[in-house]
Protein backbone atom coordinates (compact mmCIF):
# COMPACT_ATOMS: atom_id res chain seq x y z
CA UNK A 1 0.00 0.00 0.00
CA UNK A 2 1.19 3.44 -0.90
CA UNK A 3 0.34 6.58 1.08
CA UNK A 4 -1.24 9.06 -1.35
CA UNK A 5 -2.29 11.66 1.22
CA UNK A 6 -1.51 12.37 4.84
CA UNK A 7 -3.10 14.94 7.13
CA UNK A 8 -1.02 15.23 10.29
CA UNK A 9 -3.49 17.59 12.00
CA UNK A 10 -6.45 15.24 11.50
CA UNK A 11 -4.21 12.19 11.98
CA UNK A 12 -5.39 10.30 8.93
CA UNK A 13 -3.69 8.77 5.93
CA UNK A 14 -5.23 7.73 2.65
CA UNK A 15 -3.62 4.73 1.04
CA UNK A 16 -3.94 3.05 -2.34
CA UNK A 17 -3.25 -0.55 -3.31
CA UNK A 18 -3.91 -1.32 -6.95
CA UNK A 19 -7.42 0.13 -7.48
CA UNK A 20 -8.47 -0.07 -3.83
CA UNK A 21 -8.42 2.82 -1.37
CA UNK A 22 -8.06 2.75 2.40
CA UNK A 23 -8.13 5.26 5.21
CA UNK A 24 -5.80 4.79 8.18
CA UNK A 25 -6.44 6.56 11.46
CA UNK A 26 -5.56 6.39 15.14
CA UNK A 27 -8.03 4.74 17.48
CA UNK A 28 -7.80 6.49 20.84
CA UNK A 29 -9.01 3.56 22.91
CA UNK A 30 -6.78 1.35 24.98
CA UNK A 31 -4.64 0.08 23.58
CA UNK A 32 -4.09 3.04 21.28
CA UNK A 33 -3.53 1.72 17.77
CA UNK A 34 -3.89 2.49 14.07
CA UNK A 35 -6.73 1.02 12.11
CA UNK A 36 -7.00 0.73 8.33
CA UNK A 37 -10.38 0.37 6.63
CA UNK A 38 -11.37 0.21 2.96
CA UNK A 39 -13.13 3.20 1.48
CA UNK A 40 -14.61 4.03 -1.91
CA UNK A 41 -12.68 6.15 -4.40
CA UNK A 42 -15.55 8.65 -4.72
CA UNK A 43 -15.39 9.30 -0.95
CA UNK A 44 -11.64 9.86 -1.15
CA UNK A 45 -12.09 12.23 -4.10
CA UNK A 46 -14.80 14.21 -2.27
CA UNK A 47 -12.54 14.55 0.78
CA UNK A 48 -9.50 15.57 -1.24
CA UNK A 49 -11.57 18.20 -3.09
CA UNK A 50 -12.52 19.73 0.27
CA UNK A 51 -16.19 18.75 0.12
CA UNK A 52 -15.97 16.87 3.44
CA UNK A 53 -13.91 16.98 6.63
CA UNK A 54 -11.73 14.19 7.99
CA UNK A 55 -14.41 13.40 10.60
CA UNK A 56 -16.98 13.05 7.83
CA UNK A 57 -14.62 10.79 5.89
CA UNK A 58 -14.19 8.54 8.92
CA UNK A 59 -17.97 8.49 9.40
CA UNK A 60 -18.28 7.43 5.75
CA UNK A 61 -15.68 4.71 6.31
CA UNK A 62 -17.71 3.39 9.27
CA UNK A 63 -21.22 3.58 7.83
CA UNK A 64 -20.91 3.84 4.04
CA UNK A 65 -22.85 7.13 3.91
CA UNK A 66 -22.00 10.75 4.59
CA UNK A 67 -23.05 12.07 7.97
CA UNK A 68 -26.53 13.59 7.73
CA UNK A 69 -26.75 17.39 7.88
CA UNK A 70 -29.64 17.24 10.31
CA UNK A 71 -30.23 15.26 13.45
CA UNK A 72 -33.05 12.69 13.40
CA UNK A 73 -35.05 14.92 15.75
CA UNK A 74 -34.72 17.92 13.44
CA UNK A 75 -35.71 15.76 10.48
CA UNK A 76 -38.84 14.64 12.36
CA UNK A 77 -39.66 18.24 13.33
CA UNK A 78 -39.33 19.38 9.72
CA UNK A 79 -41.55 16.52 8.50
CA UNK A 80 -44.29 17.18 11.06
CA UNK A 81 -44.26 20.90 10.36
CA UNK A 82 -44.75 20.14 6.68
CA UNK A 83 -47.36 17.42 7.25
CA UNK A 84 -49.04 18.25 10.58
CA UNK A 85 -51.77 15.64 10.11
CA UNK A 86 -49.24 12.99 11.16
CA UNK A 87 -49.17 14.55 14.63
CA UNK A 88 -52.59 13.01 15.16
CA UNK A 89 -51.30 9.49 14.49
CA UNK A 90 -48.67 9.46 17.25
CA UNK A 91 -49.22 12.51 19.45
CA UNK A 92 -46.97 11.23 22.25
CA UNK A 93 -43.97 11.29 19.89
CA UNK A 94 -44.70 14.80 18.68
CA UNK A 95 -45.09 16.06 22.24
CA UNK A 96 -41.52 14.96 22.96
CA UNK A 97 -39.96 17.07 20.22
CA UNK A 98 -42.06 20.25 20.31
CA UNK A 99 -42.73 22.78 23.02
CA UNK A 100 -46.31 22.90 24.35
CA UNK A 101 -47.07 26.01 22.31
CA UNK A 102 -45.60 24.53 19.11
CA UNK A 103 -47.49 21.30 19.67
CA UNK A 104 -50.81 23.13 20.13
CA UNK A 105 -50.28 25.03 16.86
CA UNK A 106 -49.47 21.78 15.03
CA UNK A 107 -52.57 20.05 16.36
CA UNK A 108 -54.69 23.01 15.30
CA UNK A 109 -53.16 22.88 11.81
CA UNK A 110 -53.54 19.10 11.72
CA UNK A 111 -57.27 19.29 12.39
CA UNK A 112 -57.58 21.85 9.61
CA UNK A 113 -55.66 19.71 7.12
CA UNK A 114 -56.84 16.24 8.16
CA UNK A 115 -58.91 14.47 5.52
CA UNK A 116 -62.64 14.53 6.09
CA UNK A 117 -64.18 11.13 6.78
CA UNK A 118 -67.26 10.48 4.72
CA UNK A 119 -69.69 7.71 5.33
CA UNK A 120 -71.72 6.16 2.58
CA UNK A 121 -75.39 5.75 3.41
Amino acid sequence: MKVIYENIQDQIKILKADEDYYVRFIVWRMPIHEETVPIEKQAVDAYLQGQHTADELLYYADFGIWKPDKSPIQTNRDFLEKFPEFVLIAPENAQKIFSKAEYKKLVKRAHGSAPVKRTIK
